[in-house]
């Protein structure tokens, strides 16, 4: 029973993060002009990222000078300080279009799934996005810490040093887009950038074989994986943050909360699928060809995105 409130806690925070994410990415386009839509979601992207590296290093330094609770106690005024700062924000007025229309959840529902099946382009990216992340789930969660452990013999630190490197890469992506022009063709862009960060993330099963390790060492190796994830963490930013800012554009106001809630459920229930079982066949291979099965999935999305061609006309 001791337990029972952290899940519980830990369940509502899950559910309170999965109403707060997609409203972010849907209001961004009511917050800024459409010119600058690119550079607004680089910058939201580049903020994610910097929090993401610093909160756990945060984290550990504030659990050596507290305890638990205590560390918990600061967090949650972290989040009253937050939702007071969004109080300031000022939306414009938005015209209601469905305010003589019963509302229903499942109504809701059906009404982005026909709007997105009927824009092939929004549908084939909708399917594409929970699949890549479904690919590189498991590597990261489960067969990247076998690895680092039995091949590579790391210690807590280096490891946190692999760990940074995919932030540290999408941090930099995001700055760079931040001061790069908008985009007249979106499709190359993010088809160009996903086969490098492809071709790099697959080299990681390569630079991680044994025979390699052996051959090159294990400290070179170590180097080798933190570069090619901050490349490919890099080359991520320039895929996402367009794919997002086409969301944005195509969806109208009154539906993009409930798609973006839907692309969100999507990519992040196929997270337990594919930690369970990368589990199953970490047990059966090397976790390496893990990273080399991610880099086939994911040439399969780009052949895809290629052969659509309402997907390379965005």
């Amino acid at each position: 029973m001791k337990g029972s409130g952290f899940a519980v806690g830990t369940v509502l925070l899950g559910i309170c993060n999965s109403l707060f994410n997609p409203a972010i990415g849907a209001s961004i386009p009511n917050l800024v002009k459409d010119e600058h839509l690119t550079q607004a979601n680089s910058l939201e992207h580049l903020s994610m990222n910097v929090t993401g590296m610093a909160g756990p290093a945060l984290g550990g330094i504030l659990i050596g000078l507290y305890d638990i609770s205590g560390v918990f106690m600061i967090n949650g005024i972290s989040f009253l300080i937050s939702a007071l700062s969004e109080v300031f924000i000022k939306f414009p007025p938005q015209r209601n279009t469905n305010k003589d229309k019963k509302i229903t959840f499942f109504a809701d529902i059906k009404e982005g799934v026909s709007f997105i099946y009927k824009k092939k382009a929004l549908f084939h990216l909708m399917f594409a996005c929970p699949f890549a992340n479904f690919l590189y789930a498991g590597c990261g969660t489960v067969a990247m810490p076998l690895i680092a452990r039995n091949a590579l013999g790391v210690s807590v630190m280096e490891f946190g040093l692999i760990e940074a490197a995919w932030p540290i890469g999408a941090a930099l992506g995001g700055l760079i887009l931040t001061m790069l022009p908008e985009f007249k063709k979106a499709f190359k862009i993010f088809t160009v950038s996903l086969s490098i960060q492809t071709l790099f993330f697959s080299a990681v099963g390569i630079i991680i074989l044994p025979k390699v390790i052996t051959a090159i060492g294990v400290d070179f190796s170590m180097l080798s994986v933190i570069i090619l994830f901050i490349i490919a963490g890099i080359f991520n930013a320039f895929v996402n943050i367009p794919i997002f800012v086409i969301f944005q554009r195509m969806i109208p106001d009154e539906i993009r909360g409930r798609i973006f809630a839907l692309l969100g459920t999507l990519s992040q229930g196929l997270v337990p699928v594919s930690i369970g079982l990368t589990g199953i066949i970490a047990d059966l291979i090397l976790p390496n060809y893990i990273f080399m099965f991610a880099g086939i999935g994911m040439i399969v999305i780009i052949i895809n995105f290629i052969m659509k061609k309402e997907v390379r006309e965005i």
